[in-house]
């Protein structure tokens, strides 16, 4: 490295400047790696984690964890959407309403990456609305909603009529 006198060099008494050493320019940044492309649901499997320890009071907590069960990485930022199905594949309530502030990218690896969506359910009776009982929870990634959706077989209180008992958080890489 060449000395190269300072910005705001200092002076000795005989006025010699003091010197610092170059600073040396800092490589440039390499492209970063583009953004996988969205996860489709066709892409995914879904699991139900319950929260029995987050449980009660009328509520109840679990995790819905989505596995890329595909050969290719995939991303998603935001809320997927959820929706409560009877044995005939029909909705039962209203879809899940988006709960939490923000997100941030997730990025699942191909061959088993994770990532989570925290659900929250409100027993119906706290609504006022006719109960029934689910059997499959189907979620929702693609973009436009127009995908078959990922569906995962669990039973958890919700109304019978529109109303909506749950909330979704947004999906965090796990």
């Amino acid at each position: 490295m060449t000395p190269t006198p300072a910005a705001d060099a200092a002076t000795s008494g005989d006025g010699a400047e003091a010197l610092a050493p170059e600073t040396e320019q800092a490589p440039e940044a390499s492209e970063p790696d583009a953004t996988p492309a969205q996860c489709v649901d066709e892409q995914l499997a879904l699991a139900y984690v319950a929260r029995p320890q987050d449980s009660g009071a009328g509520q109840f907590f679990a995790n819905l964890v989505f596995t890329n069960v595909s050969a290719s990485d995939c991303s998603f930022d935001g809320w997927p959407g959820l929706v409560a199905e009877d044995a005939d594949g029909a909705m039962l309530g209203g879809p899940a309403l988006a709960e939490g502030g923000s997100s941030d990218l997730a990025v699942l690896a191909a061959n088993g990456g994770v990532a989570i969506a925290p659900l929250h359910g409100g027993m119906p009776g706290a609504y006022g609305c006719p109960a029934t009982t689910s059997t499959a929870l189907r979620a929702f990634l693609s973009s436009d909603g127009a995908g078959p959706g990922v569906t995962v077989a669990q039973a958890i209180p919700v109304c019978s009529d529109r109303t909506s008992t749950l909330g979704l958080g947004p999906l965090i890489a796990g």
